[in-house]
């Protein structure tokens, strides 16, 4: 049998590598995952960038999240000379790079399986 010092020292540093690995498994979570506040500022940052496309197209009441995309992507589709401003394609830009965050894309590609 152990000495009751080297049980309190086992159990010491266990206790200290469950600790680490949870605070890891915490930063890693916000640093690589998709954080709920950045989607919502660039939905919000989607919506006003893209307003005067929306009114173009008719999108009016709509919001990222409640139809807007699809119906500016509808109405892009069937006008082949409506153009998206620059600051529009940026914030949609953003919000595509920051959506795929988590979730094993980046920019609309999958990252392939580790091997």
């Amino acid at each position: 049998m152990l000495p009751r010092q080297t049980i309190t020292r086992i159990l010491g540093c266990i206790a200290a590598v469950l600790l680490l690995a949870t605070l890891g498994l915490a930063q890693n979570t916000s640093a690589g995952g998709t954080n709920k506040t950045d989607k919502h500022a660039d939905a919000s940052a989607v919506n006003q960038a893209c307003s005067a496309e929306a009114q173009t197209a008719g999108c009016g009441s709509e919001t990222v999240g409640k139809g807007l995309l699809k119906c500016i992507h509808a109405y892009k589709k069937a006008h082949s000379d409506f153009k998206l401003s620059p600051g529009c394609r940026s914030a949609m830009q953003q919000l595509r790079e920051d959506s795929g965050k988590g979730k094993g894309t980046h920019a609309g590609k999958t990252t392939p399986p580790p091997q």
